[in-house]
Formats: structure tokens, sequence, C-alpha cells
């Protein structure tokens, strides 16, 4: 069977389970055309094609002839014109989860746009239309190929506005305004009931289109003891910086670094801080931060570290749910310039506890590392599970494999 997958590469933490399916060839879509610059996709990976060698979405699916195609996301106007010839074509589609995390009301309050997205917006347009001009017209060319697939008058003049939508606002403001029926794959592998919510809400997908398989990337969380713990700290950062996110500037951000070093150096604890993939890895290094105390890390397998730690501090991401599965000390942080939670607001399940001032580090490291919340409190964590990872059983990798086989 040839599985057509729309995902960024490098992302390998979203697909990278998949090479465990014996049964299927995997192909690759994601980047404009070929660049040497651009992240080679893993290994089972058959062959990456690319969007600018097909003039339409029905010369790239008699070309490519795949069986099945699978999003993990679908807000570019060649996904979407993609997935509206599929249909057509009566061929399986599938969107498939990536995250853990989905919050519905912050996935709407990042769906607004504001001064700075507008000034950015605009400097994208000019350069596009000034230095990539036939790519542009090649991108709508594409997209209005897919036009004589639409069913109804409705959905057909919402498919024209849809480009237009989308550049005077952010793509899922667009999509959540101009859904229509032909935009939504015919099935959902979904990792729990809280995401159906957040894939809802862009796309009007109806529930019975939605299979819940628990996380595949936390099978291993299962599979670890992880009542042996140590004594470090470990940090897992997010690219608020990098993604222009909550008002975070370069001074803020030095100072949570600093922050976490004088408490490393200071209390001889180690701390380790994981990065996100998309951080600067090298704005780290210009703070010179060197310790024996003190590892600042972002490539490579941590699970060991993070089942093991004494302590998680962490803003919320889908990283949080899975260590929450595992039954971690985890403290929920609102460091941000203007203190709040972003995001799934995990403390509200009881399981973690929450801290809204990095000072609080040198204050009440010692009361959260004595109380683990999650070990504590079973029929909080149970109600946790069926809402965010369940089954929680170690198998929900081999539920997606077999679901992608079978429908």
């Amino acid at each position: 069977m040839r599985v057509l997958l729309i995902v960024p590469p490098e992302r390998e933490d979203f697909y990278g389970y998949l090479s465990k399916d014996g049964e299927s060839d995997y192909f690759l879509l994601w980047y404009e055309k070929r660049d040497l610059q651009h992240p080679d996709p893993l290994p089972f990976i058959k062959y990456e094609f690319y969007w600018e060698d097909y003039a339409t979405p029905a010369f790239l699916l008699k070309a490519i002839k795949p069986d099945k195609i699978i999003f993990f996301e679908i807000i570019d106007q060649r996904q979407i014109a993609l997935l509206v010839t599929a249909h057509a074509a009566k061929l399986t589609t599938i969107y498939l989860e990536h995250g853990a995390a989905a919050d519905k009301d912050t996935a709407l309050e990042r769906s607004e746009a504001n001064l700075n997205f507008y000034k950015i917006k605009v400097r994208y347009i000019l350069k596009r239309l000034l230095f990539k001009s036939l790519s542009v017209l090649k991108t709508k060319f594409f997209y209005f190929g897919a036009f004589t697939s639409l069913h109804s008058l409705d959905s057909a003049w919402k498919y024209i506005c849809l480009p237009f939508a989308m550049q005077w606002n952010k793509p899922n403001k667009a999509l959540r305004k101009l859904a229509f029926a032909e935009r939504v794959p015919r099935y959902a592998i979904v990792f729990n009931e809280n995401n159906f919510a957040e894939y809802s809400l862009y796309t009007g997908a109806p529930p019975e289109s939605a299979y819940y398989t628990g996380v595949p990337i936390f099978d291993q969380y299962n599979l670890v003891n992880p009542n042996t713990t140590g004594d470090g700290i470990v940090y897992i950062e997010h690219p608020y910086l990098e993604s222009r996110l909550l008002n975070w500037g370069p001074e803020h951000h030095r100072k949570i670094a600093e922050q976490l070093f004088r408490f490393a150096t200071q209390t001889r604890t180690k701390v380790l801080v994981k990065l996100h993939p998309r951080s600067d890895f090298r704005r780290w290094q210009t703070y010179a931060l060197q310790s024996e105390y003190f590892e600042i890390v972002q490539k490579g397998d941590f699970i060991k570290d993070y089942l093991t730690a004494n302590l998680i501090l962490g803003y919320s991401s889908s990283l949080i749910t899975g260590l929450i599965c595992a039954r971690k000390n985890i403290v929920l942080l609102g460091w941000h310039p203007s203190p709040r939670i972003f995001g799934t607001d995990f403390s509200k399940t009881g399981l973690c506890h929450t801290s809204m001032n990095h000072e609080e580090l040198f204050t009440n490291t010692d009361r959260w590392t004595s109380t683990n919340l999650a070990a504590q409190h079973n029929d909080l964590y149970q109600a946790f599970l069926k809402k965010y990872n369940y089954p929680f059983d170690g198998h929900a990798t081999d539920r997606v494999i077999h679901l992608i086989q079978t429908l």
C-alpha cells in the first residue's frame, strides 16, 4: 500500500513511529521544491516528492498514485486543494494527530491577528510578489485546479474566498469561518477526546469520523518504571521568543536562562535544559552558562532523563501530557513577561504544581520535590488518562498503524 504523508520531514517526533509499519510503503510531500538545505526525511520514507513538480492536484495524484493520504495539517492552499481532489477521486484521506495538549480556548486566542501579524504579513506578501511571483502563480493555479471537484455552490463560494481570507487573517481563523465538507478528511486518527475538540473547531469534522488511539510517542513512558528518580531537575523550554508569542523578548529570555543557571550552581543541583526543536540553540550558547551542574540539550532521546528526574519544570505542551501519564512530579510554568498559563492548564487536573514567578525556583523547590501530586491522587490520575491519553498501555503505536492499514 502506498501511503503519502503530508508532514515536515524534520519533525521526526510527528511521524517516526510509523517506521514500525512493515506492510505499507510511505512517501512524503511537504516542500515546494528540492533544496539541499532542506532536511532529509527518515530512512523508512521511500521517496520525497515536491509540490512544484505538479501543475494540478489531479496531475500529482496521477503521478504518485497513493492509496491513502495522511495529513498532519491542512492549512496550506496546496494541501487543501489536494484534499479536495482526493475526495473527488474516492481516495482514503486521514488526518493524523501530532500533538497531545490541544486547548480550544488557546487555539481561538492564537488565531486572532495583531498589529505585528499584519506587519509580517505585508512584508511576506510584498516579498512573494516581487521575488517569487512565478511561485505565487503556480500555487494559485494548483489551488484552483481543484475547483471542479467541489460538490455545491456554497463550497465553491467558500473555496474562492478562502485564499483572500487567509491573506488578512491567521490561517486557522479563515479556515474556521469558511469550513466546507470537501475540506474535511474522511477519517481522523486523534490521540484523545480533548484534541478532537480543537480539530473539529477548524474543520467541522463530525464526531463519527474520529478514532481515538492514545498517544504513540508516549508508549515508552508506560514501559519504563517512573518510580526511579534521581536528584536532578529538567527544564522543558518552549520557543516563545522564536515564535513571537506573549511578548517574550531577548531580555526576558536571558533572565530565565540565568535564573536557572544560578539555581543550579548555588544549590549544586543538576539542571538539564531541554530545548524545543524550533528554539535557537546558538542564543543559549551566547549566554556562556558553563557549569558541571548545568547542561543544555536539543536533539536526541532524553526520555530516560525525564523519567528519572526528581522534578520537571515545563510550560503547557504535549510533553507535559506524557509526563503526567508517567506520574512525574511537575511544575507547570507561567514564567512569561505577563505571568499566566498559556495553553492547557494542567494544574486544574490537580496533578501538578504551578509557578508564575521564576523567583519561586529558590523558595518553593523543596515543597515541590516533596509532594508528587500525580502519584498521590489516583482518582484524578485515572480521570486525566480518560481525557488525554486513553488507553495508556504502551500500544498506541500499534493502534495507529492498524487504523492506517485498515481504514
